[in-house]
């Protein structure tokens, strides 16, 4: 089932023309084609021959413009690994909300311990290990189109919505966000409000089955550690229009009413919910995100294309669902 309302949204998708069979030869005709959506990329990259000053800076700004994309396009996304190659000199990156991370430069061909070890993370690591949120799941059916066969364009588009989950709750996002613009951004809030209707499913066993209910607002955001919830605040000013003396009942309707206000869980191995701290994901794949035993630093890019130092901060995920006059 696809969204109701909203612009229809093609992803990103990569040719190959010389795919291969299995046995090493190559498909010909309609065999060799296939796609790779942008969405299942697992890491960026950029590789350059030579290891000069210019193309160590133009594997910099690359690599780092291609994960602000990811971050910015891709709300599933919670980090993003890469890594750069300037012959045989190598590095591995980490793009956080909280702050972005650049390994030590190694000889990958001298030291292919950490290379493989590296490789290895990417290959045998769980999504949610890989920096994707197990709290957002995309929704994408094939609608099909007239269109001219002649034109060589495609037959069909998808439409895509995203499926978020508060606690036991699921809700649909309708049409493109609200507001977005502070997620572009690498470290930041990553703010995304978007229109949404809950997700009320038939079989609990079948997730392409279900009915919506009344539209509400959905606001996504990585929230300071020691932020006070906008529903707490809301309650604080409440309590103080009281003391006042002031009708608390008839300023209630100036503010949203919220559904849920909470900091979003991270499902953990006893599946008790662990609080989305980023600052905590370093530490569990350190091995394979930067050279153990030596100095990384943490960086950003500004505009401009510079990168400077950032001191790093802790900050956690929160969703928030109420129920207001959309205003857009």
């Amino acid at each position: 089932m696809a969204p109701e309302s909203g612009q229809p949204q093609v992803p990103q998708a990569v040719a190959l023309e010389k795919a291969r069979r299995d046995d090493g030869k190559y498909k010909r005709g309609e065999e060799q084609k296939t796609r790779m959506n942008l969405s299942d990329v697992a890491a960026v990259g950029e590789v350059k021959r030579g290891e000069g000053q210019s193309d160590r800076r133009d594997n910099e700004l690359k690599i780092c413009g291609g994960a602000t994309e990811l971050l910015y396009n891709d709300p599933c996304r919670r980090f993003v690994n890469g890594f750069t190659i300037e012959r045989r000199r190598m590095r591995l990156w980490r793009f956080e909300r909280t702050h972005v991370c650049v390994s030590k430069e190694f000889n990958f061909h001298g030291t292919p311990r950490l290379f493989i070890r590296f490789l290895l993370y990417l290959l045998f690591s769980s999504p949610q290990d890989l920096g994707f949120d197990p709290n957002v799941r995309r929704y994408f059916r094939c609608v099909p189109e007239e269109t001219d066969s002649s034109s060589g364009a495609s037959k069909d588009r998808y439409e895509i919505a995203y499926r978020y989950q508060v606690g036991n709750r699921y809700f649909l996002t309708q049409g493109p966000p609200i507001s977005e613009e502070a997620a572009y951004w690498v470290v930041s809030r990553a703010t995304r409000v978007w229109r949404v209707r809950e997700m009320h499913f038939h079989d609990p066993s079948n997730e392409h089955e279900y009915t919506l209910g009344e539209p509400m607002a959905l606001k996504d955001a990585y929230l300071f550690e020691d932020a006070v919830l906008e529903s707490g605040i809301k309650e604080q000013i409440m309590a103080s229009l009281k003391d006042a003396g002031a009708n608390d009942k008839d300023a209630a309707r100036y503010f949203m009413e919220y559904e849920i206000d909470e900091v979003a869980k991270l499902p953990d191995e006893n599946e008790t919910g662990l609080e989305d701290d980023l600052t905590s994901d370093m530490k569990s794949n350190e091995p394979a995100s930067y050279t153990p035993g030596n100095e990384a630093w943490i960086i950003c890019v500004e505009q401009g294309g510079y990168i400077v130092t950032l001191a790093a901060g802790t900050v956690s995920g929160i969703l928030q669902v109420g129920k207001a006059n959309l205003r857009t």
